[in-house]
């Protein structure tokens, strides 16, 4: 019951949003359609659509949208450009990709590594544990409203960093063995 008062709740939001404020809706959602373009194997619609993704992110600063619009945005940008055969243009958005996230959490399922994966597949391991190094050294929560950091959300997020860093040191040094993650965020590929 609690489940069904909590998705109607989440759709009843989403309404409301669409409703006053389309734009911002707009960007909300322009996730699913990047992933969806790349997913489907249109790279070229992908690609427009996450250097659009990119350009909306500025106009958001305060939204959570905000900083997954730029992780995504280089990690499409960059599986286009692997697609083409330009490593290094992939390489420098796995790298840019790096630098955004602040609120983003690692450790959610929707977070993607694909780039990643396939860049350790074309033998780029050391760009990708540098990737992974600089996402487990970023100071995550600095950026939270003030209101969060004296709560009991403060004792979350500091679980939250112990964990992320684990995971991310885990799998470093799975790559570091010449193997790949064992988790489905690493395997999405293109239908």
């Amino acid at each position: 019951m609690l489940v069904l008062i909590g998705r109607f709740m989440w759709a009843l939001g989403k309404l409301w949003l669409r409703l006053t404020n389309p734009k911002e809706y707009i960007f909300s959602t322009m996730g699913y359609r990047v992933w969806s373009a790349y997913c489907y194997g249109d790279y070229e619609t992908a690609s427009k659509l996450a250097v659009e993704y990119l350009n909306m992110a500025p106009d958001f600063p305060k939204s959570w949208f905000c900083d997954v619009a730029k992780y995504d945005g280089h990690q499409i940008l960059g599986l286009v450009q692997l697609h083409q055969q330009n490593t290094s243009l992939a390489i420098e958005h796995l790298l840019l990709s790096s630098a955004t996230p602040k609120e983003v959490t690692v450790g959610h399922p929707s977070f993607r590594f694909i780039l990643a994966y396939e860049l350790v597949k074309a033998g780029e391991q050391k760009v990708v544990i540098k990737f992974l190094t600089d996402l487990r050294n970023q100071k995550i929560g600095k950026d939270f409203p003030e209101k969060y950091k004296h709560s009991q959300y403060k004792k979350l997020l500091d679980l939250h960093k112990k964990d992320r860093r684990a995971l991310l040191a885990a799998w470093i040094k799975t790559i570091q063995e010449g193997n790949l993650p064992d988790d489905p965020r690493w395997r999405i590929k293109a239908a």
